[in-house]
Formats: C-alpha cells, sequence, structure tokens
C-alpha cells in the first residue's frame, strides 16, 4: 500500500520470469535473472524489481537477502527486458552454505517467480 502511494502500481503491469537460476552453482559463478516487464496502463509506472534469496545457514537457521535487480519509470505501453547478474561468492564474514537456496523475484512487493538451486 506505501508503494502504491509512492507511484509503484502493479495493477496494469506484467512480468514474465524469462531466465533464472537452476540446478547446480558453482561458487564465483553469477546468478542471472531474465525478466520482461510490460506497462499495460495509460499511465506512467514506476517499477521495482527485488530478487529475495532464502540461503542455508549455520544448523536449521536460513538467511535472507535482497537484491535490487532494477528499478525505474515505464511509459504507457511500453515493454522493456532486463537482464541481471548477481555474482556467487563467499563474504568475508559469512562464508556460503552448502545446501539448497530458494529465490523469488518481486515485481513492487508482488511475487511474479520462485525457484531453487543447490550449492
Amino acid at each position: 500500500q506505501a508503494l502504491a502511494l509512492l507511484g509503484f502500481g502493479a495493477d496494469n503491469m506484467t512480468c514474465n520470469l524469462l531466465a533464472s537460476p537452476a540446478g547446480s552453482v558453482a561458487i564465483n559463478s553469477y546468478l542471472t535473472f531474465e525478466c520482461e516487464i510490460q506497462n499495460n496502463g495509460a499511465a506512467p509506472a514506476r517499477v521495482i524489481l527485488l530478487a529475495e534469496i532464502d540461503a542455508p545457514g549455520k544448523g536449521a537457521a536460513r538467511r535472507k537477502k535482497k537484491y535490487q535487480l532494477w528499478k525505474d519509470e515505464l511509459a504507457p505501453g511500453e515493454r522493456r527486458q532486463l537482464t541481471k547478474n548477481i555474482r556467487f561468492v563467499h563474504n568475508n564474514s559469512q562464508p556460503k552454505e552448502r545446501g539448497t537456496y530458494r529465490y523469488t523475484v518481486l515485481m513492487n512487493s508482488n511475487p511474479v517467480g520462485s525457484g531453487e538451486f543447490v550449492y
């Protein structure tokens, strides 16, 4: 609701997740997200596209992290295809744990696709 007040509407917007990580991913590789976004409305609309990754942690704990894939405004009837690479690397303080990673792609806080990959 707060996003709608800031001009981030999803009423007349469509987003298709064309490509996303799947299968097995190696460390120091890239997670590629490819999306196609279209504004079907009669007014310009602001869009924020996020990838939320739920990663394994120590024991039963999980770690969540959000990545901004894209943020901009689309004119009425405009269609845009986006590709974003996220580098899958160890952090100094928190190395990646082996296991199943789940991701969800959100457009203006609305889920548009999800999946999982294994490290």
